[in-house]
């Protein structure tokens, strides 16, 4: 008899052994194990659904549950995430989708979904999020470094201290400092913006995947120091932007377009006011 029913932390073990068909070296167990975690603190009780078949794990898909303020309103997200089925199961892989659609409270994202589940949840009335994302190339120009030099900060209580003030930057911070993911502050006369991004290898080559910009005016304008800094101290030459956090392509930079976009299913928000927190992105590392 096959049974869906909500996945707990307890069942990560069990769960485990199917995250070998991602066939992702990159991921060790341990972070895997993040999503069983309540990474996020929320206060949902579970982290996805699990597919059982006479007492063995055959599908499950995880969810992450945050609450952000958006637009002066809280909102509720989930992150779809790990849907996996056994081959000979996979007949019945909506009954773990099916929960999920309806949290219609709730806005819905996946932000790496396989070929097939995108034409799934496209038939479920998710919509494109991104399907783009620019790579700032190591060219920096030198007069607007040398001659429009920020503020930069990256230690911890530095940008603890130059956040006190913002509420909303303030806790997305300290909510993100469990992880792996990194933090950049710059500090302008013409105002801040924080950036958190992940150190990623794309073909071997490491990166910066960008998943918040609070300020896209003030990262535009002082790119080129973002890319010096980036360079001296983490040896990051690339820097992987989605379309959607700018408003304008980056200097010295090319359009690459995601061979399968990113998702989302949401009756009031627009791709703007989506970014990549609180997410696989973040939990993974990825």
């Amino acid at each position: 008899m096959t049974v869906v029913r909500k996945a707990i932390s307890e069942d990560f073990h069990a769960i485990y052994p199917l995250f070998a068909e991602f066939n992702n070296p990159n991921l060790t167990r341990n972070d895997w194990q993040q999503l069983f975690n309540n990474c996020f603190e929320s206060d949902e009780g579970f982290c996805g659904y699990l597919m059982e078949h006479n007492g063995d794990i055959v599908g499950y898909i995880g969810m992450l549950f945050s609450k952000r303020i958006i637009g002066g309103i809280e909102k509720k997200f989930c992150n779809l995430t790990g849907w996996i089925v056994k081959k000979e199961f996979r007949s019945k892989s909506l009954l773990l989708l099916f929960p999920a659609l309806k949290m219609t409270d709730h806005v819905l994202t996946d932000f790496s979904p396989s070929r097939e589940a995108q034409t799934i949840l496209k038939n479920f009335g998710f919509n494109e999020l991104e399907s783009i994302v620019h790579i700032s190339l190591p060219v920096i120009n030198p007069f607007k470094l040398f001659f429009n030099k920020p503020a930069l900060f990256s230690h911890t209580k530095d940008i603890q201290n130059e956040l006190l003030s913002f509420e909303r930057l303030n806790k997305i911070f300290n909510d993100h400092l469990q992880f792996k993911c990194k933090h950049l502050l710059i500090k302008t006369n013409t105002g801040l913006c924080y950036i958190v991004y992940t150190k990623v290898r794309r073909k071997k080559i490491p990166m910066a995947q960008l998943h918040f910009i609070s300020n896209p005016q003030v990262f535009t304008d002082y790119i080129d120091a973002i890319k010096f800094f980036l360079i001296r101290t983490h040896g990051i030459f690339i820097i992987l932007i989605d379309s959607r956090f700018i408003t304008k392509r980056p200097s010295f930079s090319i359009e690459f377009k995601l061979p399968i976009p990113r998702l989302f299913k949401s009756k009031s928000l627009s791709t703007r006011e989506v970014d990549g927190l609180y997410s696989e992105f973040i939990a993974l590392n990825l």
